[in-house]
């Protein structure tokens, strides 16, 4: 057991409630939050991420990268409907991808570089 006997209490403008317990999670600040969640993350998502360096965890981040368009909506279906099974949510409006193509631009050889061409809904564009 990582804690035990935990209790908080919340203050706030109409005044402190009383103790109680705390029975999940782990406590604001812990350094070992992030640590405890990548773990976890890592376990349920295995079979989606692929080799590297096609797929990279970090805190609560997660990169995904695919050959091709639909290969990276099939896997995000996959993760979103996976992270529901085990009560967790994916924040769609934070979610982003990116595009990128091989460079054939006059100063390069063809398939020596890339550029990126970023992909974003309308209501995100100003």
């Amino acid at each position: 057991m990582l804690y035990t006997d935990s209790r908080s209490q919340v203050r706030s403008v109409a005044g402190t409630t009383r103790p109680f317990e705390v029975t999940v999670g782990v406590h604001q600040g812990s350094a070992i939050s992030p640590l405890l969640f990548i773990l976890c993350l890592d376990r349920i998502t295995r079979d989606i991420q692929g080799e590297l360096p096609w797929t990279r965890l970090y805190a609560d981040d997660l990169v995904l990268a695919r050959s091709t368009r639909d290969e990276l909506k099939k896997d995000l279906k996959r993760l979103k409907e996976r992270l529901e099974r085990h009560g967790l949510r994916m924040n769609t409006s934070k979610t982003e991808y990116l595009e990128l193509e091989p460079s054939c631009k006059d100063n390069m050889e063809p398939g020596v570089g890339w550029y990126t061409t970023p992909r974003k809904t309308e209501d995100t564009v100003h």
